[in-house]
């Protein structure tokens, strides 16, 4: 009766045993039918909490807690799915379905995407030690030996994938900028030219090619692959980058105004405060050669919103500004060089009394130079004048030219009129000579007498 009793029980304990293993199995399978659902979904949180719980549930299941790992990775999870790359690590993946390689490349993303490079490093050397013909480790280092800026090695490890899998998007990719970097454009240019029609939304090789056929002068295909960049680019800020791009090779080919056009949508799109500053350093100096002093205002107060403290800008703000308010130094300033030299001569008859103007010659540096004459019935003079547009001071060596050019010329007295002021040296020299000097603060108040 006893042993009746015992056996009972021991079938009644088997089947309760029995029935909670199978009730385990089935709530496992469920829960890795829901993650997955989860992952098709895009609810990679969701999709996390069950397999989480499927791993609790069976620390054995290695493919699952592989799963995991990628998932917390993937979403912005590194660190967790790092401690989980450790623990796969730690057992025989041999028959888990589990690829060791795998769970090591896995373990370098998790680490460069905490920051810590070197860590990330050791981890593709130990996946290369393992399987040195492996296309995704060759391509891991390619990209790892890019960033580092170490283009020869980067080239090195994409070849080797090229020469197994001709059509792989990642190694032409890499081979593509890698020689980009050393110069080789012909190249870069074949391998982002390959990238693009394999995986035609590609914008970082589009970019790259933009950047590579500006440089080779080549601006129509240079303007194409920028906007097909642009119309594939994932956000604004990748926008502003290529507008930025792009601005610069239409500056460099001379198409100042779509140029300004590309920088003004960069400022506009980028977050990033450099950038920014960037497309209106460029704006900036489009403008100054165009002497368009409303528009330069203009970029140069929106440059210092961004940079208060630049003092290089400040002091340009305050030259363009009084530009602005004043038109005549304005024009002194900023009128094409036959305006400038009819200018130069109505300043000339301000400054000392003269009956005829008998020679102008527009100098190399932009400098103009006026021969006058006054006639008397006892006197004849000539007097010499150059006039100089310059954003620095001026020193001795142009006042000896001029003093020489006034004697070659029989002249009476010579006149240095700039818009600046002069160094040390310069005032030296004109106390001992017939050297007027006109500084800028002077010719503002000659300029006041001037018609027109």
């Amino acid at each position: 009766m006893l042993t009746i009793t015992f056996l009972a029980v021991f079938v009644g304990g088997l089947a309760i045993i029995v029935t909670t293993v199978i009730f385990k199995s089935i709530r496992t399978a469920r829960k890795k039918r829901d993650a997955s659902d989860h992952i098709d979904r895009g609810k990679n949180m969701d999709a996390i909490r069950h397999l989480v719980e499927v791993v609790q549930a069976n620390p054995d299941d290695l493919v699952s807690l592989f799963d995991l790992a990628t998932l917390q990775i993937q979403t912005g999870l590194p660190f967790e799915g790092l401690q989980n790359v450790k623990k796969l690590l730690e057992r025989n993946l041999a028959g888990s379905g589990v690829i060791h390689v795998e769970a090591i490349l896995l373990g370098a993303k998790a680490e460069f995407a905490l920051g810590n490079r070197k860590e990330g490093y050791k981890y593709l050397m130990m996946a290369k030690g393992i399987d040195s013909t492996s296309l995704e480790v060759n391509v891991s280092l390619a990209a790892y030996n890019y960033d580092e800026g170490n283009y020869p090695d980067a080239y090195g490890y994409a070849s080797r994938v090229l020469k197994l899998e001709p059509d792989n998007v990642s190694a032409n990719f890499y081979s593509g900028m890698a020689a980009f970097q050393q110069g080789n454009f012909d190249t870069a240019v074949g391998a982002l030219e390959k990238v693009a029609a394999l995986q035609p939304t590609n914008h970082q090789a589009l970019y790259s090619l933009g950047r590579i056929y500006g440089k080779l002068g080549n601006n129509a295909k240079a303007s194409g692959a920028f906007g097909a960049a642009l119309r594939h680019a994932p956000n604004d800020e990748s926008r502003a980058q290529i507008y930025l791009q792009w601005g610069i090779n239409l500056n460099k080919s001379m198409n100042h105004d779509k140029a300004v056009e590309c920088f003004q949508h960069a400022v506009r799109l980028a977050s990033s405060t450099e950038v920014k500053k960037d497309a209106l350093r460029e704006i900036i100096s489009i403008q100054e050669a165009a002497r368009k002093v409303d528009k330069v205002l203009e970029a140069l107060k929106a440059y210092l919103v961004l940079d208060p403290l630049d003092e290089i800008f400040k002091a340009k703000a305050r030259y363009y500004g009084e530009l602005h308010t004043n038109d005549k130094l304005k024009k002194y300033e900023m009128a094409t060089l036959p305006d400038f030299v009819n200018y130069c001569c109505d300043i000339a008859k301000q400054i000392v009394r003269i009956d005829t103007i008998v020679a102008t010659e527009i100098n190399k540096d932009g400098s103009v130079d006026v021969l006058a004459n006054r006639s008397t019935k006892t006197q004849n003079s000539n007097f010499q004048f150059r006039f100089v547009r310059t954003k620095g001071e001026i020193g001795e060596f142009p006042l000896r030219d001029l003093y020489a050019k006034m004697r070659g010329n029989s002249g009476e007295k010579a006149f240095m009129v700039a818009n600046t002021s002069f160094n040390e040296s310069a005032v030296k020299f004109a106390q001992t000579r017939v050297v007027t000097l006109v500084n800028r603060e002077t010719l503002l108040k000659i300029l006041d007498k001037v018609s027109g």
